[in-house]
């Protein structure tokens, strides 16, 4: 663990998020995957098929998640509240094969619905920038679902902007769209007292 990394928020949003942020462990595995299929089935309900949101596993998601945390392209964030994790970051090099080298990609941010909207979303973003900025990434793209106006809206509150760059995929056999924001790392916005 990085000290400097656990971090108690104080300040503007001290009493809602009275979390940890902390590098995710082997051992949360399990609760990094339970987060991701909650988050899922709340966020994306109504944007891709139920049928692929009821089939959402846990177990293959530790599986999946116990493969990134040993992976050393990749680091993974959590916010934790009483021992629980409640919401994850996770982030990379870039995967687009447009970009160039020292520009990272924020893979995901997901929060447990009853956690959103507390601050504890923009206090991880807040240590994952950082910690990107710390290991030499000065730029970040992401990818939102077109349909996702509540990741568009907090994407934007941090300062991402849209770059005209689209993609399609397949999510449980439906065709989704893909906009990929982007920002400038240590120009981005912080939430202050």
């Amino acid at each position: 663990m990085i000290p400097w990394l656990v971090t108690e928020v104080t300040g503007r949003y001290a009493s809602l998020i009275n979390a940890m942020i902390r590098l995710a462990k082997l051992e949360d595995a399990y609760q990094i995957a339970e987060t991701q299929v909650a988050s899922w089935k709340t966020t994306y309900a109504g944007q891709i098929p139920q049928a692929y949101l009821n089939e959402l596993s846990v177990p293959k998601r530790e599986a999946i998640w116990s493969q990134v945390l040993t992976d050393t392209n990749q680091r993974v964030l959590v916010a934790e509240k009483s021992g629980e994790i409640v919401g994850f970051s996770n982030f990379g090099p870039c995967r687009d094969s447009d970009q160039l080298s020292g520009v990272g990609e924020l893979y995901a941010i997901y929060l447990i619905e009853k956690f959103k909207r507390r601050g504890i979303g923009h206090e991880l973003w807040s240590q994952t920038s950082d910690l990107m900025l710390k290991l030499g990434y000065r730029e970040v793209p992401l990818w939102v679902l077109n349909t996702n106006k509540q990741a568009c809206n907090f994407y934007e509150k941090l300062g991402f902007k849209l770059d005209s760059t689209q993609k399609q995929d397949k999510i449980g056999g439906q065709t989704v769209v893909e906009l990929r924001y982007r920002l400038r790392l240590g120009q981005h916005k912080k939430l202050t007292n």
